[in-house]
């Protein structure tokens, strides 16, 4: 399949440019952010860069020989470097943190007796919970990919030589997987 990443980017970036222009025109229609495909593409092809050396990990991992640094380089860069990446990349974690005290105190403040027979207040209170779940949603994503990395570090870290026969097998299916699935 031909993968042009550059295009899709540019797909991507014009249908985000053109939500953000139009979005308050009459009679606005969204377009289709091809967004799947470009994560798809950028996932795949970096996929293809490793393939051949992740075939060689794996089985080097189900005949118990023991995994040269390289190899290790690239299974931490195969299992987790886009986690790693994101991680780097993220600007908004002390912001998350901010917004979600803030929010905090300000859903304590609707601890009221007349609550729930107070239109505004409820409609408040729902917008409110609106904004609560996409910061948590953020947030947990973020959690989600710190706790995936250091999953990665306490289960084969620079430690793989120790693996039981049982986790390497188990590790080398999980990278057969990865290497065939379409999503990981």
């Amino acid at each position: 399949m031909n993968r042009n990443i550059s295009e899709a980017i540019e797909e991507v970036t014009e249908g985000i440019m053109h939500l953000v222009d139009h979005f308050n025109d009459d009679g606005f229609q969204s377009q289709v952010i091809p967004l799947e495909r470009l994560k798809n593409w950028a996932r795949e092809s970096y996929q293809d860069i490793y393939k051949n050396r992740i075939k060689n990990i794996i089985t080097k991992l189900r005949t118990k020989q023991q995994l040269t640094s390289e190899d290790m380089e690239i299974l931490e860069k195969w299992m987790i470097g886009d986690l790693k990446m994101y991680t780097v990349m993220e600007r908004h974690y002390d912001e998350w943190i901010t917004d979600l005290q803030e929010l905090s105190r300000n859903l304590d403040s609707f601890q009221t007796e007349d609550i729930q027979n107070n239109e505004e207040k409820l409609l408040q209170l729902q917008g409110l919970i609106l904004e609560i779940d996409h910061v948590l949603s953020d947030f947990e994503k973020y959690q989600y990919a710190i706790d995936r990395i250091k999953r990665y570090k306490s289960y084969v870290g620079r430690y793989a030589e120790q693996l039981t026969d049982t986790q390497r097998y188990e590790l080398a299916n999980m990278l057969k997987d990865m290497l065939h699935s379409s999503l990981y």
